[in-house]
């Protein structure tokens, strides 16, 4: 019998994502991770924590298609940095290559909500305790994890394209709207593993999503976004 899972992702400090498609030296950040991010994190998680790859194959069958919602805090600041950065050389003993480029940076306060829908609850609430990053290299993150209800659903991401969200100002005025890659439903492991040879599928789509956050204030170079739910039909 499947149930949901609520995770706490708390960040040590920033949190960065850069959105699909967005080149790495302009590399704009959503405040909420793709559902995709947040499945193949937790598949990595439970390889590294057990040192079994098998074991990361059965946790990547149990959360692929499994309904996922990631929930905002309060209040979130998105920050714009030029920065100088050191890139690692594809040249085995090459030095390493300067660069400089844009990075948007996420000030969360408090921490993101993941509610999870699996039939392995105990399982896979293991894989949210081994999390220790989300997003670019320096995004730590500690997690704890519980069995819970059903989301609020007037504080999940909305498709752009969801026909049922009634059309209004409370519901598309100010709000943020950000691109998110998901799995497709009939990949496999073999399809996302770096190491798999002969890949061929290609295991992303992504679509618009409509986030329960909606334009504060700005000043120039940051933007606060404020929390408001989503007016559902009755």
């Amino acid at each position: 019998m499947s149930g949901w899972l609520r995770a706490e992702l708390q960040f040590a400090s920033f949190y960065s994502y850069r959105m699909p498609q967005l080149s790495p030296q302009y590399a704009l950040a959503s405040p909420l991770p793709s559902p995709a991010s947040l499945r193949l994190a937790l598949v990595d998680a439970a390889i590294q924590q057990t040192g079994s790859v098998d074991y990361g194959r059965q946790v990547f069958e149990w959360v692929k298609t499994a309904p996922l919602f990631i929930l905002p805090p309060q209040q979130v600041s998105v920050l714009k940095f030029f920065i100088r950065r050191l890139k690692k050389p594809k040249a085995t003993g090459a030095s390493f290559v300067q660069s400089t480029g844009v990075r948007e940076y996420c000030h969360l306060n408090g921490p993101l909500e993941a509610y999870l829908k699996v039939p392995q609850s105990q399982e896979v609430a293991s894989a949210f305790s081994w999390l220790r990053r989300l997003g670019t290299s320096d995004s730590l993150l500690s997690a704890t994890v519980r069995e819970t209800g059903e989301p609020p659903l007037e504080l999940c991401w909305k498709k752009l394209t969801d026909q049922d969200l009634p059309i209004n100002g409370v519901n598309y005025e100010r709000r943020l709207v950000v691109a998110l890659t998901e799995l497709r439903p009939e990949v496999d492991f073999d399809d996302v593993n770096p190491y798999s040879e002969g890949r061929q599928r290609r295991p992303f789509t992504q679509d618009s999503y409509l986030l329960p956050l909606v334009l504060d204030r700005r000043g120039e170079n940051w933007v606060l976004y404020r929390r408001k739910p989503f007016e559902l039909r009755v």
